[in-house]
């Protein structure tokens, strides 16, 4: 299932590029659903960063059933090529509690916004998943990938737009 959500920053795009892309832990303070973020791998090159940052996350899971869940199941990783030139990162995450049941991708590009010193961010991407290789699921309810991705995307959409509004909140 394809998802594409469009963003608007009230700051110039050369700042939020750069704090998108080297202060994302710097932003979890304004992220609900973010516990922590942690720089795992930084590849510096001539105009390219390659990163890959673990994600831990457990704010939208209610309080009490939080023990019943591993690290494992609240964190991931995020591999991210970011391109200085052309303004774009292209990333996918790695669900350690899903193994290879869930593939999500996309490139997210960031934009002169429509008003001077402000920028649209462009987040693009793409959410499969197999419910063939979650263990423990019957044959008989696999065909409801499409209406888990759905449910998925619902959830993660807000979390997508929540970064930009954090970003714009650490940049006030």
């Amino acid at each position: 299932m394809d998802f594409k959500v469009s963003e608007i920053i009230n700051h110039p795009l050369e700042q939020v590029f750069a704090v998108y892309r080297d202060e994302m832990v710097s932003l979890v303070p304004y992220m609900p659903n973010v516990d922590g973020i942690e720089v795992v791998e930084r590849q510096d090159m001539d105009g390219e960063v390659k990163l890959v940052n673990r994600w831990k996350v457990s704010g939208s899971i209610p309080r009490a059933v939080r023990p019943f869940f591993s690290d494992d199941m609240l964190s991931y990783l995020d591999h991210a090529h970011w391109l200085e030139a052309a303004r774009t990162v292209s990333w996918f995450f790695e669900l350690n509690a899903l193994g290879d049941a869930v593939d999500c991708r996309g490139i997210n590009y960031f934009k002169p916004g429509p008003n001077p010193g402000t920028t649209e961010l462009i987040l693009t991407g793409a959410l499969k998943v197999d419910l063939g290789k979650v263990r423990g699921v019957p044959r008989l309810l696999r065909g409801l990938a499409p209406r888990v991705e759905s449910f998925v995307l619902e959830r993660v959409k807000p979390n997508l737009s929540g970064v930009a509004s954090a970003v714009e909140r650490y940049l006030n």
